[in-house]
């Protein structure tokens, strides 16, 4: 067996900005899930018995993932040009932060947080 091993805090620019020069990228800051928090993430996710589908929520996996593992941000923008503060309750995005970004920058970044647990391509090739 071989397992995955923590990757820690890391930078992460979304696939709708890798293509920019660094200097127009968002820096998202991650960091890993805890056991509790993956958890109670797997505990929305979708579940299949026979004929049967219960959905999870979606939503509420999202949000769950983002206020665990999201960390920080560096050059994010409103439409006025102004950058927007990344702001913390304890050690966790205030709701008022995580509101500000796209529906589908979340759900990607909820994505990256969650293959934090399995081995990357680069693991598997050692």
């Amino acid at each position: 067996m071989i397992i995955s091993l923590p990757r820690g805090k890391r930078e992460y620019i979304v696939r709708a900005e890798a293509a920019l020069p660094k200097s127009e990228q968002t820096v998202f800051l991650l960091d890993d899930l805890t056991e509790r928090d993956r958890v109670a993430i797997m505990d929305t996710l979708t579940v299949s018995l026979g004929d049967e589908t219960t959905m999870g929520g979606t939503g509420t996996r999202v949000y769950t993932c983002l206020k665990a593992g999201l960390k920080g941000w560096r050059n994010l923008y409103d439409v006025e040009g102004n950058e927007v503060t990344f702001k913390l309750n304890g050690s966790t995005i205030t709701d008022d932060s995580l509101v500000l970004l796209p529906w589908e920058v979340k759900v990607e970044l909820q994505e990256e947080l969650l293959n934090g647990a399995f081995l990357s391509e680069a693991d598997k090739e050692k």
